[in-house]
């Protein structure tokens, strides 16, 4: 095919076919893109062949073009598209294009977050856009998340909200509605969210979900609840964490867990704890522990046993591992060790509150003396330690 070698002067037509769109919002419209869709000949002079798409008026508008250098073949693109719109002359069989993004349009682009970055920093030149998660709803196997997305386009901050079973699909969406209303496409509503909407912002999640989870589990004799970060996804200026929630029987067996994401870890174990309270507080009449139960509580006039089935065993901890529990908090363990009267197994909770003082870091451990119990359970404290200090 014959390569066009227009010569245009000093006219910007890429700016000119740009201010033209730019005029026309209120109109069912698209800017201009330009995609290279061939490249032919010597590697040391190749031609370049580059596609021009729009959207003027409803109508779908292709502009293909030859160079030898892309920006000439975008810039013949931009010139022909320019005269076609200004002289009115629109190809007859131009399709027309609805104003409103089908489903199939909002769901289909499984690079939207990466093809809005690459737009907002191309416009941009340093600016990407952030994703905030605002809610989650619906049951707890079957959750619903909603975040928006904002990015900065032509002087304004854009906003624009996805939803999705999990966030990464939310996000997903949220970019792909970003796109289609960056380039002139009206888009259905999201559909609303259920009644148990859980807010997700650090300032709006009651702080008092792990306090008041942890009372409640240690007025029935439980351990304290435990948070491990099990997976970690995104970016790094934009991470998302995964944080298991686990509670255990007064054997240490675990008879509950809870998941939740969220940009911050602190976040994602309060997300935890709130959904979980009310599933815990209904099930603690369920979990039952035949082997094992705790001390009974002292009385003012205490009675012998006959044959308890626990004993209290008095117990003191390694110096080499206190030096190194002390980097990661300025806290003392505490550590309950008994003996099982049938099997002489010795069994111990350690637990310690961490350098930020927001939670409790609990572990188990079991040997055949005391000793042993106390240091199999300070090992494991000290990996979940690892685990959530990571730089430590």
């Amino acid at each position: 095919a014959e390569i066009n070698q227009i010569n245009m002067g000093e006219t910007n037509y890429k700016g000119l076919l740009q201010e033209l769109f730019q005029s026309n919002q209120g109109q069912c419209c698209r800017p201009p893109e330009y995609k290279e869709i061939e490249k032919t000949g010597d590697p040391h002079m190749p031609v370049y062949t580059v596609l021009l798409t729009a959207v003027w008026n409803g109508r779908e508008l292709a502009v293909k073009k030859k160079a030898r250098r892309r920006q000439e073949a975008e810039k013949e693109a931009a010139k022909e598209m320019y005269d076609m719109i200004s002289e009115g002359v629109l190809p007859s069989n131009a399709p027309q294009c609805s104003s409103v993004a089908t489903p199939s349009q909002v769901g289909g682009n499984d690079n939207a977050k990466s093809e809005l970055q690459e737009m907002i920093q191309k416009q941009t030149g340093h600016s990407i856009p952030q994703y905030k998660l605002l809610h989650q709803s619906g049951p707890p196997h079957q959750r619903t998340f909603r975040v928006n997305v904002t990015a900065p386009w032509n002087g304004e901050e854009l906003v624009e909200e996805g939803q999705g079973n999990n966030k990464k699909a939310a996000d997903k969406n949220a970019a792909e509605r970003m796109l289609l209303r960056i380039r002139g496409w009206k888009q259905p509503p999201l559909p609303p969210l259920s009644g148990d909407a859980v807010s997700s912002s650090v300032e709006e999640t009651p702080i008092d979900a792990k306090n008041k989870l942890q009372e409640i589990l240690q007025k029935r004799g439980y351990p304290l609840p435990t948070y491990d970060v099990t997976d970690k996804d995104g970016p790094l200026h934009e991470p998302t964490f995964t944080v298991t929630l686990a509670v255990r029987s007064r054997a240490g067996k675990v008879v509950y867990r809870k998941k939740a994401e969220a940009s911050q870890i602190k976040e994602a174990e309060k997300l935890c704890a709130l959904v979980a309270l009310p599933e815990v507080e209904q099930q603690l009449d369920e979990w039952s522990d035949e082997e094992f139960q705790m001390p009974p509580s002292p009385s003012p006039e205490p009675e012998e046993s006959s044959s308890p089935q626990q004993q209290e065993v008095h117990c003191e901890f390694d110096k080499n591992q206190l030096g190194i529990l002390s980097k990661f908090t300025s806290h003392r363990p505490d550590v309950l060790c008994v003996q099982a009267e049938k099997s002489g197994t010795f069994l111990c909770l350690v637990s310690v509150r961490a350098k930020d003082d927001d939670c409790y870091v609990v572990a188990q451990g079991s040997g055949t003396s005391p000793s042993d119990a106390v240091q199999c359970g300070m090992g494991n404290l000290l990996r979940n330690m690892r685990i959530l200090y990571p730089l430590q």
